[in-house]
């Protein structure tokens, strides 16, 4: 993410927004799921990484429209076993 640091808090975001923000909207939605069947956005639409990358987006953006960021740079997918 880039964007200006508060100078209040000395961070460009509360990281533990952001994290709360793709617990409820991406890892609550996915985890557990097929996700060509269980999420109506991947109909028809093969579940690649990079199509998983484009609904994470879609899910996160819309909540950190508030932040005061002028964008993300990246978004990274890492595959784990607990997920």
């Amino acid at each position: 993410m880039t964007g200006p640091v508060n100078p209040d808090t000395g961070w460009l975001v509360d990281l533990q927004h952001v994290n709360n923000i793709v617990k409820s909207n991406v890892i609550q939605i996915i985890d557990h799921s097929q996700i060509e069947q269980d999420i109506p956005w991947f109909k028809g639409k093969q579940p690649s990484s990079e199509v998983l990358v484009a609904w994470i987006w879609e899910q996160i953006d819309k909540d950190l429209k508030g932040e005061k960021l002028h964008r993300i740079r990246w978004l990274r997918l890492i595959h784990t076993h607990k997920f």
